[in-house]
């Protein structure tokens, strides 16, 4: 497990919403107590409080026993606020995030005390996701609500647990060696006769589980990476379905809001993150969907393919995206964000892949990869491709499909499609 000082905590789940326009929130006010005491998060007892004052559009939040850094010297919020799920009975949902200022490193943790105020929310009644809470709250103009964190660490059935008492959810973070086959993962759980809503997955849910070919991840499920600070000191995703080498396929519910299946693969739900690669798949190459930005840590852990093409649109790989794979030739047709790019991209690689990238970041990646680099040519392009203009205003959208097979719905943007049976690319 990374020590406190790896730890980012930025808790932008992502709005129970149907993806509307956001509008604008501000805060001000930001403050902070400094150490209450200097306990490690994971030994200090007392219970993480929240408390919540509505006057007029002003929310005041209050965050009692927020774990951090000793180095920490502020904190970012970023609040946003977008309109409910179509037939809900309530008008908004409310996403916080919460980010540590820390510009140096220190092997020490230990509780804040945090508030600040949100301007520009007029309603007393919105679904909130904030710290560890995701629920409905009903505020009264004037009276404080008080939110209390109360955790119990269990095991059901083979899986463990982390219990919000409180609020009747449950957090899976370490899953059953035992699950075989196709596997649908729980929506509730029931403790000591009590039923919980599954609502989170941790990264490690799935390790080791060698007899799993299908994992199906309910509707319930809003985060799939809650504990990811043990895994990563990185503000990066983590795939929540590695360590899983016979998987062929991963299926999300319909109504799951923050995540999705495109063709067994796992995916935010707007199709920017690449979460996960069922590595047990049969297919040789594939062609990761244009619009992707993101490649999650161990998204394509274990992977069988030979092939691997990245799109132009992906600028963000994650370290140790791709251990333990046999992937011959990746394709590389973007250009990767600085931060990026270090050794640790290529981690438990054996520098045999041949990495086709663009001709401008040939030397780049030689600075971090020992194996070969080669640019990227005409020749490159999959067979039979060819180049159209931009697409006009009278041009038949029904005639292109993407990658996968699907149709275009409205006019095909810039990236590679499939027109009357041949691969085009759209400029």
């Amino acid at each position: 497990m990374k020590t406190i000082k790896t730890l980012l905590v930025f808790l932008f789940i992502g709005a129970l919403t149907s993806f509307a326009e956001e509008r604008e929130l501000t805060v001000s006010d930001i403050q902070k107590s400094g150490c209450v005491s200097h306990v490690r998060g994971a030994d200090a007892y007392n219970v993480q409080t929240m408390v919540l004052t509505k006057n007029g559009s002003e929310l005041l939040v209050e965050l009692f026993l927020y774990y951090g850094n000793c180095a920490t010297q502020g904190f970012e919020v970023t609040p946003v606020l977008d309109a409910a799920c179509e037939g809900a009975s309530y008008s908004d949902s409310v996403t916080i995030g919460i980010k540590p200022i820390i510009p140096a490193q220190s092997d020490c943790g230990c509780p804040f005390n945090v508030s600040f105020k949100v301007h520009g929310l007029e309603s007393n009644r919105f679904y909130l996701f904030c710290w560890w809470f995701d629920g409905l709250v009903e505020l009264t103009e004037g009276e404080p609500l008080v939110l209390e964190n109360v955790l119990e660490r269990v095991e059901i059935e083979g899986a463990r647990y982390y219990l919000k008492k409180n609020f009747n959810q449950a957090m899976m973070f370490n899953g059953n060696n035992n699950w075989e086959g196709a596997f649908r993962l729980p929506s509730e759980v029931t403790y000591q006769d009590q039923t919980y809503t599954v609502t989170a997955l941790g990264c490690g849910v799935f390790n080791q589980a060698p007899l799993l070919e299908k994992i199906i991840i309910p509707a319930t499920i809003k985060d799939l990476n809650f504990n990811k600070d043990n895994y990563t000191s990185k503000d990066v995703p983590f795939n929540p379905v590695s360590g899983c080498p016979n998987v062929k396929e991963i299926e999300v519910e319909a109504g799951n809001v923050v995540a999705k299946s495109i063709d067994g693969v796992l995916f935010d739900k707007k199709g920017t993150i690449l979460y996960g690669y069922p590595a047990g798949n049969s297919r040789t190459s594939y062609e990761v969907p244009e619009g992707v930005t993101t490649i999650a840590v161990c998204a394509f852990s274990r992977c069988s393919l030979q092939v691997l093409d990245l799109p132009g649109s992906v600028h963000r790989i994650a370290y140790n995206a791709f251990p333990l794979s046999n992937i011959a030739d990746l394709y590389i047709r973007g250009v990767i964000d600085s931060d990026c790019l270090d050794w640790a991209l290529f981690y438990n690689w054996d520098n045999t892949t041949r990495l086709h990238v663009l001709p401008s970041e040939v030397d780049k990646f030689k600075a971090i990869y020992q194996g070969p680099v080669v640019p990227l040519s005409d020749s490159d392009q999959p067979e039979g491709i060819r180049t159209v203009d931009a697409v006009d205003s009278n041009t038949d959208a029904s005639r292109y499909n993407d990658l996968q097979g699907r149709k275009v719905q409205g006019q095909p943007t810039r990236g590679i499609y499939v027109k009357d049976g041949k691969k085009v690319v759209v400029k």
